[in-house]
């Protein structure tokens, strides 16, 4: 499932790691004979990072972002797989929260 969320917790520590896969934007080209793909993003990945690309509800395509960056446009290089233009990019957005600040497990 594309949208599942995981916790994790440590009772001893002082924070706690929230990953979410979240979509940050879609495919609008795709140069198959360059292997790469550009992408129109709502949350900005830096380059080097790798992306899902979801086709509805079916793992597709992995990316690794590359340069250049021009918000709301990112080039990514396709690893696997193959994608076309209007599929959903997804990242694992993670971030953490300090105990006693909400959204404790």
């Amino acid at each position: 499932m594309v949208s599942e969320r995981a916790v994790l917790f440590d009772a001893s520590a002082q924070d706690f790691v929230v990953p979410r896969w979240t979509v940050i934007g879609r495919v609008i080209h795709v140069n198959d004979a360059h292997q790469y793909a550009v992408l129109e993003c709502e949350v900005l990945p830096s380059g080097g990072e790798e992306a899902k690309v979801y086709n509805d509800e079916a793992l597709v395509c992995r990316l690794r972002i590359t340069e250049p960056i021009k918000r709301p446009f990112v080039t990514a290089d396709i690893i696997e797989g193959k994608t076309q233009a209007g599929d959903k990019v997804v990242m694992d957005i993670t971030w953490k929260k300090r105990k006693g600040e909400g959204g404790e497990p």
